[in-house]
């Protein structure tokens, strides 16, 4: 976080991880966000105060389908059903809705690559 990345907060160092916090934490990155992905949800929590927040936002939202009768689904289901969040299968259809399409000559097999020239990152992933 030092070298590459940020720090969003409204809090300061010493606040407690409160439950309202969260939330407030929630509506930022839901703003910052491309999209929100909601993977399993009861019928009411944070992922779908989350997923209302990035709806009213016109940001992307995601939500993967679950079982009818599981109560860890029905949330997901739930704003499937109400068209605030797309079906979603799968990581494909992830890429294909974002248009996260890869420039030419940009997709790179790590097996094809010596260890030796990978970097830290590479050398974990491969």
């Amino acid at each position: 976080m030092l070298n590459k990345g940020d720090l969003f907060t409204e809090f300061t160092s010493g606040n407690k991880p409160e439950k309202a916090n969260f939330i407030k934490r929630n509506r930022i990155i839901a703003g910052l966000s491309e999209a929100t992905l909601v993977v399993e949800s009861a019928e009411k929590g944070g992922s779908l105060i989350t997923a209302d927040m990035a709806f009213s936002y016109d940001r992307e939202v995601f939500a993967v389908p679950g079982r009818p009768k599981d109560i860890q689904s029905v949330g997901c289901n739930k704003i499937i059903t109400d068209n605030k969040a797309a079906l979603l299968s799968n990581g494909e259809d992830l890429a294909f809705f974002l248009c996260w399409e890869p420039e030419v000559g940009q997709i790179e097999n790590l097996n094809d690559r010596e260890p030796h020239l990978m970097d830290t990152d590479e050398k974990r992933i491969y």
